[in-house]
């Protein structure tokens, strides 16, 4: 059985498993999704050299002997998530979630797929496909290449009604700390770093795997279903500019932005300083990764700088670096002294933030 595409929002009850490699699923997925491949990436690859050389029964007959080589633990992957119905999602809602799909509620398609493609079955295979007990399982009609146009054409249309209270600030001001705290509050929230994993900036991607430009469309349509399916009409959000990293906000949702209420967090320059340095020198990783983009910034601060900033780094002097690269590098960047603000607020004062809302 299929289940189409536009009714996701409706579908809070079921689980879904999607079925592709580990690599198709990191780079995007529907978000809540469980990966349980039914091929990791060597066989993927491997099933694709075949098909494209000796044909679909030549595929088809090697992915039937990678089955049967993962096929008890697989089945107990699968098992152990019928909690709820199941929907199965794979590239184009083909072969690999249909076989999942016949795998447990229609066994004879199986060994008539693995007939038609010249495969021969063990006796002992066979015998485990029969013992296997039916589940409430289905298939995403167009799997998710559909989801995806479905995402693309939510962006597009935008048919959100939703006002967004925009919080600008200098950066290191607590601006994304904030909207943590009121999310976790209740507040309607809109996270775009969070959604893109990156802090919008040259060094926003350290401690940290930015997502793809699809993943991160995906989770912005979630939390936009979210609000319209709840009736949530105001919204916070950090402003932000057109990218958040490498990735770009749909042009739709920017333009709903700017018209939002304008709202400048202040804080002064120690406790920039302070929680910048938590946030991003608490590791010696993430340390690595801002002494290699250190010497990124030479154009924009200069050799004697740059020197000056490594010989810090190298002391561990992290709050001199931080002050210089906040005051030198972000702050002459910020872009917004020509905007007009509804309101100003301290970046203690949550209180007067969620007053906003009313």
């Amino acid at each position: 059985m299929t289940i189409m595409c536009t009714w996701l929002e409706q579908l809070d009850s079921y689980t879904f498993i999607d079925v592709r490699s580990p690599k198709e699923f990191n780079h995007s997925h529907i978000p809540g999704s469980i990966n349980i491949p039914v091929l990791d990436n060597i066989e993927r690859e491997t099933i694709g050299l075949l098909f494209n050389k000796e044909g679909r029964s030549k595929a088809v007959n090697k992915g039937f002997e990678f089955l049967v080589e993962k096929f008890d633990s697989f089945c107990d992957d699968i098992l152990s998530q019928q909690s709820k119905d199941i929907i199965v999602t794979c590239a184009r809602g083909g072969l690999r979630s249909g076989i999942v799909v016949d795998l447990f509620s229609d066994t004879q398609k199986i060994l008539n797929i693995a007939e038609e493609s010249g495969t021969v079955l063990s006796e002992e295979f066979v015998e485990k496909l029969n013992r296997i007990k039916p589940l409430n399982i289905k298939k995403l009609s167009g799997g998710y290449k559909q989801y995806r146009n479905n995402v693309l054409r939510k962006l597009e249309k935008f048919d959100y009604d939703v006002e967004f209270i925009v919080l600008y600030g200098l950066t290191g001001v607590g601006k994304t700390d904030i909207l943590k705290q009121l999310e976790s509050e209740g507040f309607p929230v809109l996270d775009l770093e969070g959604c893109a994993q990156h802090r919008s900036s040259l060094f926003g991607s350290v401690g940290l795997q930015p997502h793809s430009q699809k993943m991160f469309e995906s989770l912005l349509v979630e939390k936009l279903d979210h609000f319209k399916k709840n009736n949530i009409k105001k919204v916070f959000i950090e402003g932000e500019a057109r990218k958040v990293g490498f990735r770009i906000i749909p042009e739709k949702l920017f333009k709903r932005m700017k018209q939002g209420m304008k709202v400048f967090i202040e804080g002064d320059i120690n406790h920039r300083v302070e929680r910048t340095v938590k946030e991003y020198f608490d590791t010696n990783e993430k340390t690595n990764q801002i002494t290699q983009i250190i010497p990124k910034l030479k154009e924009v601060l200069g050799n004697e700088r740059i020197e000056e900033l490594l010989q810090l780094m190298e002391n561990k002097e992290f709050e001199k670096v931080t002050k210089i690269l906040l005051e030198e590098y972000y702050d002459k960047r910020y872009y917004v002294k020509d905007m007009t603000f509804s309101t100003v607020v301290n970046h203690r004062d949550r209180e007067k933030l969620k007053l906003l809302l009313q």
